[in-house]
């Protein structure tokens, strides 16, 4: 085994052959969120087969090299392609085998200042990152798992999420195909209006939907009343095994219509037609955690791993 840096041509064609990868790693997503200068791919390598890959996102900031998350992208980290083994005697240690894996990344992974990345819900240890002085943060996400073999959704849904969905079916109607631009306006609108300044802009909110309306991995759906305002709306993008829930934005003015509800409804019952899984992506914020769960999703760790090439800048992040 060795760890090797691969091409962003060549990911394109690893992310193709292996769809499973979390949607956040895939080609089609981190192409369309920053430059492509602003990413390097490790990959580890054995008997001639890329069996494991790592994104990492690279920026610079007052001189110091950062390697983060970029925007709106819930995790990245190591993904293990099980498929490409010719070897199966390597995963009869499942984590032995990623330790190795794992180590080789770290001592692969360039000079920073200072290191952040969500890692994916599938991987489930760090260890090789503690044993080289990383720290850690454990978040939460909900997930439904098996959506698609579930006949009535509603049966997991709380009380209070069902009686929201019955009153906005009574005056809403669901888009499907609701506009990119309209949308991000719609979020941008409905942020101001609580004071909160948008994360991202409008021409990256159209990339990233266009790279992933050309794959089918991306949607959007809105719920509008008989006057055609929108109440809420989703942008959702999908890899073959989950659909992610990744922005939500509900008018400040209709927040008791139930069309926040409705429109999560509405792309859970999309969700099974796809995939295996729907994904709330999840929220550390206490109010936004309680309406995730009474979805009936199962809650899920995933790791926040990071790391700083002094105190100082320690000390900066904490500030």
């Amino acid at each position: 085994m060795k760890a090797k840096f691969i091409t962003l041509d060549d990911y394109e064609v690893i992310s193709k052959d292996h769809p499973y990868i979390c949607a956040f790693s895939q080609y089609w997503w981190i192409t369309s969120i920053s430059s492509k200068h602003n990413w390097r791919i490790i990959a580890i390598e054995h008997e001639g087969l890329i069996i494991a890959i790592m994104p990492l996102y690279f920026k610079t900031k007052f001189g110091l090299i950062l390697i983060s998350m970029p925007k709106l992208t819930q995790t990245l980290g190591p993904s293990i392609l099980k498929t490409n083994f010719t070897n199966r005697n390597l995963l009869k240690d499942k984590v032995g085998f990623e330790n190795k894996i794992y180590k080789l990344m770290i001592d692969a992974i360039p000079k920073y200042h200072f290191f952040i990345q969500n890692f994916n819900v599938e991987v489930t240890n760090w260890l090789p990152f503690f044993w080289r002085s990383f720290s850690q943060t454990t978040r939460y996400t909900y997930v439904i798992r098996n959506v698609n073999i579930i006949d009535d959704i509603k049966i997991l849904f709380d009380y209070s999420k069902r009686k929201a969905i019955s009153r906005a079916e009574k005056s809403l109607n669901i888009i499907y195909d609701y506009e990119p631009s309209a949308f991000y306006d719609h979020h941008f609108k409905s942020l101001k209006e609580r004071n909160i300044k948008i994360s991202y802009t409008k021409d990256e909110f159209i990339s990233i939907y266009n790279a992933g309306k050309k794959n089918n991995t991306a949607h959007i759906l809105g719920a509008v009343d008989s006057n055609n305002n929108v109440h809420a709306a989703l942008f959702l993008i999908t890899d073959s095994e989950t659909m992610y829930n990744v922005i939500s934005t509900v008018m400040p003015c209709y927040k008791n219509s139930g069309a926040s509800a409705l429109v999560v409804y509405e792309a859970i019952k999309l969700s099974k037609t796809k995939v295996q899984n729907f994904d709330f992506e999840g929220s550390m914020n206490e109010g936004i955690e309680l309406s995730f769960r009474q979805f009936g999703g199962v809650q899920i760790p995933f790791f926040t791993i990071y790391s700083y090439s002094n105190r100082f800048l320690k000390f900066l992040h904490l500030i």
